[in-house]
């Protein structure tokens, strides 16, 4: 997932950031007189900047790392942390901001476009199996697709569709919330119960039966997303009304692992 991907990129940055700072403030050592100390904090401050595209902690990080850098090469007394001069404060206290400042801008943009993608995906899932449902696509050719994008959205070790519900689990709501016992808060949204949640398939008054969601080790989601996957439960009880008119139920489906339920 690219929350994963990008989790091992600020990894790597928080160890070259700060390496690269400290490393550039003592190369810059020998022509701090010909450079100037504004030039100076001017290249940590860039060092700081591009650590903090990379990751929010990176920044922090490397910020940290930036300031302590110019203060021990770069101001007086040198080779110390102590400072004399006012000025020299003030450059330290902005390198030190700087990254603050654009790890928590970084940060936001990645949420914006983390949520624009969620979005995107879903959109996405739901044309699909509405555009198969109404090239009249059974339920047995929808089956696979949904639980493909429940499992690949909702982050599943399984999903398994019961017309005749066996397994007992809270449910997750209209909306897509979830029960409210032992979740737990990641940085993707709520992990999913560990023994699972079902969502209900039923319209038009008829009960289809159940969807049964099965967590991985993590199974973060955020709320639109399990609305989306509501959404098309709500697409397969459609099909499942139009291919069963009676009130008999259909008695098999496959799951994600490929087992059917009976």
């Amino acid at each position: 997932m690219a929350s994963a991907e990008h989790a091992r990129f600020d990894t790597v940055a928080i160890v070259i950031g700060p390496a690269a700072a400290v490393a550039a403030g003592g190369l810059l050592e020998n022509v701090r007189d010909d450079v100037g100390a504004t030039n100076i904090a001017l290249i940590l401050a860039t060092i700081v900047v591009l650590a903090a595209i990379a990751g929010r902690t990176a920044g922090v990080v490397t910020a940290l790392f930036a300031a302590a850098s110019f203060n021990f090469f770069h101001t007086q007394p040198y080779h110390s942390l102590r400072i004399h001069d006012a000025q020299d404060v003030v450059t330290v206290v902005l390198l030190v901001a700087i990254g603050l400042v654009i790890s928590a801008l970084g940060n936001w943009r990645r949420e914006v476009g983390a949520t624009a993608r969620r979005r995107l995906h879903g959109e996405r899932s739901l044309v699909i199996v509405a555009e198969r449902l109404a090239a009249g696509d059974s339920p047995d050719d929808l089956w696979p697709l949904i639980r493909d994008d429940l499992v690949r959205e909702l982050r599943l070790g399984d999903c398994r569709y019961e017309p005749r519900p066996t397994t007992v689990l809270p449910a997750v709501g209209r909306t897509g919330s979830l029960p409210s016992t032992a979740l737990r808060l990641g940085p993707d949204g709520f992990d999913l119960p560990p023994a699972g949640v079902v969502i209900d398939v039923s319209g038009r008054g008829r009960s289809f039966g159940q969807i049964v969601l099965v967590p991985a080790e993590h199974s973060p989601s955020q709320r639109e997303q399990r609305r989306i996957a509501v959404a098309l439960a709500d697409l397969f009880a459609v099909a499942l009304d139009r291919a069963n008119p009676s009130d008999s139920a259909p008695t098999s489906r496959t799951s994600a692992a490929g087992d059917t339920t009976t």
